[in-house]
């Protein structure tokens, strides 16, 4: 296997251009799915809020569970594309099932089933971008392929809204994802496989963690407490719905979710390589604080419910590539699939923490609550990620 990572060269590129347009097709099919789930999981299957967030949580932890050995298999067999290739094909075959569900549990094993698959691919993705290009240009890549991710995500619930609008019903919309799906299967075979492992070498997992600079964990501790009070996009999209905007255009909320991710995307992209990704990691936390504050501060009405959906995905863009490439300044590049994995279980994990009880806190007492509650860990998180590395660079 050819190591390419430090090259820049046009072949490299077109890695990266390849695994975003695998996530834009990915991203197509899981979005016009995940757009209108949260409708049909508490309206037509009669499930509580509550217990979405909980869906929504374990489904998520197990993604990222899945992350910790993921990564370090791609790092111990230096083959990260079979893998991601692996993931996808679980997450894809997954989705259209959901068609046949008629029970909250259907859902959860459906996705559980679908993010397990994404936890399988996540890591080697990530660190064939990081192995493609020059470290200086990292942020770029990630921007890049961020940005096709959701280009692709507003497609996804253009084409449920089309379906709903059609008469179809949401069981179609299922059925449409499979499509997609096979389309970003096809895109990644052309992707090369790059980058050094550890040749297959008898080394633990746990070893392979235990390597990792203590400095990284300036980073994977903001980063977890943060977790603690993320909220899914299911409750932006349920705040909506609440908020009197009808069931056919909720799918379109979702879609100005995906626009304004993918204009963070790009911006976070060129402002990780500019002033740095820790600055950039910061602004998005500090994003997510406005976006919670918004339905505290303010009487909820559908302008407001826009408002805060426009925040929430500018928070998820600028988040996500910042995240991404603050990572190789942290860890080498030989334990980079471990180095993503460790970043994406600690803002995974407890998430399954962070969205149960802000679901519980809007049955309970209400919506309102529930966004203090998250508001009040992104100012947390927000004040020990610069104490603890942004004001040390």
């Amino acid at each position: 296997m050819r190591y390419l990572g430090k090259s820049g060269s046009r072949s490299l590129w077109k890695n990266i251009y390849l695994l975003g347009l695998t996530s834009f097709f990915t991203d197509m099919s899981t979005e016009s799915v995940l757009s209108i789930l949260p409708v049909f999981f508490t309206e037509v299957l009669g499930a509580p809020r509550w217990l979405l967030g909980f869906v929504d949580g374990l489904a998520e932890s197990i993604n990222y569970l899945t992350r910790v050995f993921s990564g370090a298999v791609a790092d111990r067999l230096g083959s990260r594309k079979w893998i991601a290739f692996l993931g996808y094909t679980i997450s894809n075959v997954a989705k259209p099932m959901l068609y046949f569900a008629t029970s909250w549990y259907h859902v959860l094993v459906i996705r559980i089933v679908d993010r397990f698959g994404k936890g399988v691919r996540g890591p080697p993705r990530d660190a064939l971008i990081s192995l493609s290009v020059r470290e200086r240009v990292t942020g770029r890549a990630f921007g890049i392929q961020r940005a096709l991710d959701e280009l692709g995500a507003t497609l996804g619930p253009l084409a449920a809204t089309l379906i709903l609008l059609l008469g179809l019903g949401y069981r179609s919309v299922f059925l449409f994802s499979a499509i997609p799906g096979a389309l970003a299967l096809l895109s990644l075979l052309p992707v090369v496989d790059v980058g050094t492992g550890t040749g297959g070498r008898e080394v633990s997992i746990f070893t392979m963690y235990r390597r990792l600079p203590r400095s990284y964990l300036r980073v994977l501790v903001p980063i977890s407490i943060m977790s603690i009070g993320f909220t899914s996009f299911s409750f932006i999209l349920l705040l909506a719905r609440s908020s009197g905007i009808p069931e056919y255009l909720v799918p379109m909320v979702f879609l100005l979710i995906h626009f304004m991710n993918v204009l963070g995307s790009f911006l976070s992209g060129f402002l990780c390589d500019a002033i740095g990704s820790s600055k950039v990691l910061l602004m998005s936390f500090l994003m997510y604080s406005a976006t919670c504050a918004v339905p505290v501060l303010l009487q909820i009405n559908p302008l407001i419910a826009v408002v805060t959906a426009v925040l929430y995905g500018l928070y998820q863009g600028i988040y996500e590539v910042s995240s991404r490439a603050l990572v190789p300044t942290y860890v080498p590049s030989e334990l980079r699939g471990v180095g993503y994995s460790a970043l994406q279980v600690a803002s995974g994990v407890l998430s399954i923490v962070g969205f149960t009880i802000f679901g519980y806190l809007w049955d309970v007492v209400g919506v309102k609550i529930a966004f203090t509650y998250s508001l009040t860990i992104a100012l947390v998180s927000s004040l020990v990620l610069y104490l603890l590395t942004v004001r040390r660079e």
